[in-house]
């Protein structure tokens, strides 16, 4: 499947070799960084499409348990921060305003609240 997502990517953008990086998966839908976007891909249909194109870099993109939302780190005023989008698409909201913040490592069981690290 993994194969499928990565000719996917490259059809969509043709002139670059497709590098993912940092896989959530929840049931089918898999999301990932490549480009300093996020991506969202279906394993069963090996499509992916591009959920953010903003000029910060976004990565580490994580379900929420119900697979509703996703929580990610982006740096779109030069400062790197966590961030929640619906997983159908929507504007990130910021969730985090600290210094020395590092990484969204997940989620709570509850999908209450997003776990990060400083």
């Amino acid at each position: 499947m993994l194969y499928a997502l990565s000719l996917a990517l490259s059809i969509a953008a043709p002139d670059s070799k497709p590098f993912m990086r940092f896989p959530s998966i929840h049931g089918d839908q898999i999301i990932f960084t490549s480009e300093a976007d996020l991506w969202l891909g279906n394993l069963k249909t090996g499509e992916a499409k591009r959920i953010t194109n903003d000029a910060g870099n976004e990565r580490h993109g994580t379900f929420s348990p119900d697979g509703t939302q996703i929580a990610f780190e982006a740096e779109y005023d030069g400062q790197r921060q966590a961030y929640v989008m619906p997983t159908n698409g929507g504007a990130p909201k910021k969730i985090t305003s600290v210094e020395n913040f590092r990484t969204v490592t997940g989620w709570t069981p509850d999908g209450d609240k997003v776990l990060v690290r400083y």
